[in-house]
C-alpha cells in the first residue's frame, strides 16, 4: 500500500520556481540575477482524494518545503532545496495508514541559454539531482534525478505566457521509474500588488500512458510589498489517478 511521497505529489511539482515567480508548477526559464538571494518556501501543499493501486485513497500534506537560489551569472544560478516535513496517508477498507518524516534534499542548477535582448521571451535548461535523505520511505532510496526545459514570454496587454517539459528519474521498491511530465501557464497583473494565473499540468510514466494524471488550477499572487510574494493556488485533479483536489499557500522573498 505504500509508495514514496515524491510519487503522490507529483502533480504538485516539488521542484519549484525559479525568478521571476509566475505560476506553482510551471518552471521559470529566468534566473536570479548576481548577487541576489530568492527564498521558496512552501507553507503548505495538500493534496487529496487521489486513488491508490490497491483500491484505497492516498493523501499527502508537506510543509515548509523549500529552494534557496542564488545567482552566479546572467545565465546561471544554483538551488538547493529540501521537503521539511512530509506526511502520507492510506486509506483503505475503513483502516488508514500514515507515514511522516524528512524529505529528499535536491541539488539543481539553472541555465538560461536563449532569451531575447528585450527579456520578454527565454529558454532555460535545469538538470537536477535528488539525494535520498528522507525517512520513513518517503522519498527516493537511491540518488537520482532528472531534467527540466522551460519557457517563457510576454505578450499583448501584459499577459505572461508559460510551459515547460520534465523528465524524471525515480527509484522505488520495485526498480527504477521514469516520468515524462508538462505544465503550462497564462498569468496577468491585475493590480500592482496583484497577479491572478491559470494552469494546466499532466505526467506519466514512460510506457504507460493509461497512468497519466492531469490538473487543472487558478491561483493568485500578492506583492504587499517589494521582495515578498504571497501565493495561493488551488487545482482540480481531471482523471481518478490525479488528486481530487490539491492545495497549494507558498512564500517567496528575493533580497
Amino acid at each position: 500500500m505504500r509508495r514514496p511521497l515524491s510519487s503522490l505529489l507529483l502533480s504538485c511539482a516539488l521542484c519549484l520556481a525559479g525568478f521571476p515567480l509566475a505560476a506553482q508548477v510551471t518552471e521559470s526559464p529566468h534566473t536570479v540575477a548576481p548577487g541576489r538571494v530568492l527564498l521558496e518556501v512552501d507553507g503548505v501543499r495538500l493534496a487529496v482524494g487521489r486513488d491508490g493501486a490497491d483500491g484505497g485513497t492516498l493523501d499527502a500534506l508537506a510543509v515548509g518545503s523549500t529552494l534557496l537560489t542564488t545567482g552566479l551569472t546572467r545565465s546561471l544560478d544554483l538551488q538547493v532545496g529540501v521537503d521539511l516535513f512530509l506526511r502520507q496517508s492510506v486509506s483503505l477498507g475503513g483502516q488508514r495508514d500514515s507515514d511522516a518524516g524528512f524529505g529528499d534534499v535536491r541539488l539543481r542548477t539553472k541555465w538560461t541559454f536563449w532569451r531575447l535582448d528585450s527579456g520578454a521571451a527565454a529558454l532555460a535548461l535545469i538538470p537536477y539531482v535528488r539525494l535520498p535523505t528522507s525517512t520513513a520511505g518517503l522519498g527516493s532510496e537511491r540518488m537520482d534525478g532528472g531534467l527540466i526545459l522551460p519557457w517563457a514570454s510576454t505578450g499583448p496587454a501584459g499577459v505572461v505566457t508559460g510551459a515547460m517539459l520534465h523528465w524524471n528519474s525515480a527509484s522505488s521498491a520495485d526498480g527504477r521509474r521514469y516520468q515524462w511530465s508538462g505544465a503550462a501557464y497564462a498569468r496577468r497583473d491585475l493590480f500592482r500588488l496583484l497577479s491572478a494565473y491559470a494552469e494546466v499540468t499532466l505526467a506519466a510514466a514512460s510506457g504507460a500512458w493509461a497512468a497519466r494524471e492531469g490538473t487543472v488550477g487558478a491561483g493568485a499572487l500578492l506583492r504587499p510589498w517589494d521582495g515578498l510574494e504571497i501565493d495561493y493556488q488551488i487545482q482540480r485533479g481531471l482523471n481518478r489517478r490525479a488528486p481530487d483536489w490539491i492545495h497549494s499557500l507558498r512564500f517567496n522573498w528575493d533580497w
